[in-house]
């Protein structure tokens, strides 16, 4: 080769990495640019996702339960307060035995009943503790105990139960059941061991692309049907230690002369998942309510955005809570499961 050639070979990749170089610091400026946009403007509510990562990262590591809130713990996550208790409930401090004329009723649940994006006292067991107590007779009052954790199975909420929650003294057990409650205990934490996701997830810009990706997916009917519903099948090793919990729920309540209701939290693509809760209700003997507000001629006319955190978290905010509140509140009067009130209230908004 004639040292001409060389030269303009060399001249040719001397240039071609200047224009990588190039574009790689402009493709960063952007990201940086989108970085802090996202923060400030906080496009479609994509905070839920870091603002998730930040709450996961103060959970206490631990067997056989998995993980669990960190008692004593104070701080703002998804734009609320969040005040743990020293039993690492987010509630206020329980006392061993109830007050007298108390009657205490226990949710079970994962992120729901925890109250994600909104105050305590906006919170589904809160409110759920309000309307109670206003349909019992004085001196009679209600407490409630909130045993929500974000991502909890029904393996972790039987653990709850049996370390903590039977000594606590309940009249009533609730537990509310999403469709991702069928996952392994970890699976949340799991998903975040590798160093690229677990940074993605705090990014608000990488979070904004991946959303924005999942949408278009959904546009053209790409998008998945629903989290884990593939694994609601009889003989799944998933739904097997989820039936088995409920079980074993159900057993400890009986033995103990507690009611307990089953209350699911699905969507029109769970309907499978469902109806196979509610068989098992069916044979086992406990009561299986879906709460579907939508189906609800109260609420079916409205836009169901108005009830929910962000076009990126579904979970309800305080007018949502309200509404499930209000429906659990109304199941547990039809059942007749409400201890020292056997009053029926009519629907009324």
């Amino acid at each position: 080769m004639q040292p001409g050639g060389r030269r303009r070979g060399h001249s040719w990749v001397a240039r071609g990495g200047r224009i990588v170089a190039l574009l790689t610091v402009q493709l960063l400026v952007v990201f940086i640019v989108v970085e802090l946009a996202s923060r400030w403007l906080d496009p479609l509510g994509i905070s839920f996702y870091p603002e998730s990562a930040a709450y996961f990262d103060t959970l206490i590591r631990e067997e056989p339960i998995g993980y669990r809130n960190a008692p004593g713990l104070e701080g703002e996550f998804w734009g609320a307060p969040v005040s743990i208790n020293s039993l690492g409930m987010r509630d206020r401090e329980v006392d061993a035995r109830p007050s007298d004329h108390e009657s205490r009723v226990l949710l079970l649940g994962d992120s729901v009943p925890f109250g994600l994006g909104v105050s305590y006292e906006d919170s589904i067991p809160h409110r759920l503790q309000q309307l109670l107590s206003e349909s019992a007779e004085p001196p009679r009052h209600f407490r409630t105990l909130n045993f929500g954790v974000p991502s909890y199975n029904t393996e972790q909420e039987l653990i709850q139960l049996r370390t903590l929650g039977m000594s606590l003294r309940p009249d009533l057990v609730i537990l509310l059941f999403t469709t991702n409650d069928i996952e392994p205990k970890m699976w949340v934490l799991d998903k975040r061991r590798g160093l690229v996701v677990n940074m993605a997830q705090r990014s608000y810009a990488a979070c904004l692309l991946h959303s924005l990706y999942r949408r278009a997916r959904r546009s053209v009917g790409a998008g998945t049907p629903g989290i884990a519903v593939g694994n609601y099948e009889p003989s799944n090793p998933r739904w097997l230690a989820i039936e088995n919990s409920m079980l074993e729920i159900h057993r400890l309540c009986r033995e103990a002369g507690i009611p307990f209701v089953l209350f699911t939290v699905f969507v029109g693509a769970d309907q499978p998942a469902m109806a196979m809760v509610q068989e098992l209700g069916r044979r086992a003997g406990f009561p299986v309510v879906p709460l579907r507000p939508w189906d609800d001629p109260r609420w079916s006319d409205d836009d169901r955005s108005l009830y929910e955190n962000s076009p990126s978290d579904s979970h309800p905010n305080a007018a949502g809570s309200r509404i499930y509140a209000q429906l659990i509140h109304e199941a547990l009067l039809r059942e007749g499961v409400v201890p020292g009130v056997s009053a029926r209230v009519q629907p009324g908004r």
